[in-house]
């Protein structure tokens, strides 16, 4: 439970008003990926392109500033929850960066935990927090950004190339 109070934390969550995935939760429909990638994207709490959350916005913020990137509009990343989403549940992706070159569109997904200990991931990415939680605070907070940052953006250049 605690470290879905963390993800909660960092992440933020999609909005509440979720009565499709409530329902769908209770009687254990199973939702494909696709679709849930969808509504994980339909149902943002804020603005994926300006994230508030100052994790979601450090992480954004540091990427779009990579020249490898070549970042030239606010529109080419978005930074995505799907915390408590079809998405996290049936796919195990807690988050997901959207980055647009040109025609292409390249998909990160990412799982945050605090779990060391764990082996199966199903996401692109996997961003660990240390057990204390991160805070921004912190003189090594922007040294894990820069660690998360450099995988994602590995990632992204990867699935751009291909």
């Amino acid at each position: 439970m605690f470290g879905k109070l963390v993800e909660s934390e960092l992440l933020g969550e999609t909005k509440k008003e979720m009565v499709i995935f409530n329902q769908l939760h209770e009687t254990e429909t199973y939702m494909k990926y696709r679709e849930a990638f969808n509504f994980a994207k339909k149902h943002q709490r804020g603005d994926p392109f300006n994230p508030k959350r100052f994790f979601p916005k450090s992480i954004r913020d540091a990427l779009k500033n990579e020249e490898a990137l070549s970042i030239e509009d606010e529109s080419q990343l978005g930074f995505y929850t799907a915390l408590n989403s079809p998405l996290d549940r049936y796919h195990g992706v807690d988050a997901f960066i959207e980055y647009r070159n040109g025609e292409k569109t390249v998909v990160v997904t990412i799982d945050v935990t605090m779990n060391s200990g764990k082996d199966r991931y199903k996401a692109d990415v996997i961003l660990a927090i240390p057990s204390g939680g991160l805070d921004p605070n912190d003189e090594n907070y922007s040294d894990y950004i820069n660690q998360y940052v450099k995988q994602i953006q590995e990632k992204i250049l990867t699935k751009s190339s291909n």
